[in-house]
């Protein structure tokens, strides 16, 4: 055989083969299609099962997320509410010293002690200023609203204010202590 009949022959085995392939192709092609065609219904519905149970996990998880937000949110108020009661325990709890260092500093008579006394409570009065601390201004009328009568005397103004016996306070607007007045009647 010579070079030119064997390459013929060559080529049509090759055609051969190629044309067997392709039956072979389509034939599984057929079964596949004959497969997919009678499975895709339930495919579909196992498919569209599966994206509502991610749907509803989806679903869940922004719930929980929202929920856990709440709950931070909520522990944070708690924990603001605690800080300022203590806080404010605190400040209740020191009023007395503040109370003392004025008197004793009122009733120095060397003026060298008087000078650190008076040092020592404006830093002090500082301190509580910045915990949110103010002294309440006790100008005017009777409110009993801040204001605590401990006696009343006759004069002037009805209901306005004689005489101051104690500072009053408040933190953030609430009063911890009334000032403890003397009133006109």
């Amino acid at each position: 055989m010579d070079e030119k009949q064997k390459k013929h022959t060559e080529s049509k085995q090759q055609q051969h083969t190629t044309a067997k392939t392709k039956e072979k192709t389509n034939e599984k092609s057929a079964v596949l299609d004959i497969t997919t065609e009678s499975e895709y219904q339930s495919l579909k519905e196992a498919y569209e099962k599966i994206e509502q149970k991610c749907n509803n996990a989806l679903s869940l998880a922004r719930e929980y997320k929202a929920d856990m937000e709440r709950m931070k949110e909520r522990a944070k108020t708690i924990e603001e509410e605690k800080m300022k009661k203590v806080t404010e325990n605190l400040v209740i709890k020191l009023l007395p010293v503040l109370d003392n260092l004025s008197i004793a500093s009122d009733n120095l008579i060397d003026l060298q002690i008087k000078k650190g006394f008076l040092l020592i409570l404006e830093q002090f009065t500082q301190i509580l200023a910045e915990m949110g601390v103010e002294q309440i201004r006790e100008i005017g009328e009777f409110d009993p609203n801040i204001h605590e009568a401990i006696s009343t005397i006759p004069g002037e103004k009805s209901n306005t204010i004689a005489q101051v016996l104690k500072h009053g306070y408040k933190i953030n607007n609430k009063v911890i202590r009334p000032t403890m007045v003397v009133i006109y009647k």
